[in-house]
């Protein structure tokens, strides 16, 4: 990139300001706007001299680091230009998605920014920020207006900070099974249970065994999209004997779904499965041996 030189003009008090006119400048000066935590690579304004751009410094911090899925991350914005004053003109907040690209998920004027959380682990952020710079403080002497437009002649600074990660987590089992349609799956899981192990009592098998039991099954998968919650298939376990445990398997987890712009997915977040009731157990010692709730292997 070429250079502007800067030739100083010395004038009386009072006197006329004019430009220099014994050297040109050179053409074909194009702007520079370095993305950068430090810079200190020369920097040509919108329109203006070309001047050492400035260190610029920007830290974000989170108002909490761990968190579960949906829920919201407040991230602050704090910008260092010091010795020079600034003037913060836009700021964007981007995520790196889950394909590992960063997209921005928010913009404005503002230095805070509040993202509901859409993707589960380690998930980064960093925060962009287009600052004027006053570089040169005694050309304000005539009462300059800082813009970005062709007449600014200050630094324009684009800078980028530093990721910051947030450990993102599932939901607890606790709020898996408040949301609705989750409690209302699980309910007609455990009225289909219900009857089928009362059909098994009614129906022997070819040995003559009534009592039989299985247990019925699926995985809870949340759309972080919408934040609703669904389910796969029901899974029947073996028909086992009366005195037998009773089991099912559900395969291996679904992976996950993610969206097409890679800021949500479709997350398995749990499994269910129904336990089988012992009415119809002939051994009563292996009824009241049962207790009621997640077994240890669960």
């Amino acid at each position: 990139m070429r250079i502007l030189e800067l030739r100083a003009v010395r004038r009386s008090p009072g006197a006329r300001c004019r430009r220099d006119r014994t050297r040109r400048a050179l053409p074909n000066v194009e702007p520079l706007e370095p993305r950068a935590l430090l810079s200190l690579a020369t920097l040509h304004a919108a329109a203006g001299p070309t001047l050492p751009a400035p260190p610029v410094t920007l830290t974000v911090t989170a108002s909490q680091n761990t968190v579960d899925l949906l829920q919201p991350v407040t991230f602050t914005l704090q910008i260092n230009t010091a010795p020079f004053a600034f003037k913060d003109v836009t700021n964007a907040i981007e995520e790196k998605n889950y394909f590992g690209n960063w997209v921005v998920v928010g913009s404005g004027t503002g230095t805070t920014f509040t993202v509901t959380q859409r993707l589960g682990g380690d998930v980064q952020f960093r925060v962009d920020a287009r600052l004027i710079i006053d570089n040169d403080p005694a050309r304000d002497l005539g009462g300059e207006v800082e813009t970005v437009a062709g007449d600014e002649d200050d630094a324009v600074v684009d800078a980028t900070s530093a990721p910051i990660t947030e450990k993102v987590r599932y939901p607890s089992c606790q709020t898996i099974m408040a949301d609705q349609t989750v409690s209302t799956v699980a309910n007609i899981a455990w009225a289909a249970e219900l009857s089928l192990t009362f059909a098994l009592q009614l129906v022997p098998n070819a040995n003559g065994t009534r009592g039989r039991r299985a247990e019925i099954g699926y995985w809870i998968q949340l759309d972080t999209a919408t934040g609703n919650y669904r389910h796969t298939g029901l899974t029947l376990g073996a028909f086992n004997s009366p005195d037998m445990g009773a089991g099912v398997i559900l395969g291996a987890r679904p992976a996950d779904v993610p969206a097409a712009d890679g800021l949500s997915a479709v997350y398995t977040v749990a499994s269910f499965h129904t336990h089988t009731p012992t009415t119809y157990i002939p051994n009563p010692d292996f009824r009241s041996a049962r207790p009621v709730g997640p077994s240890m292997a669960d």
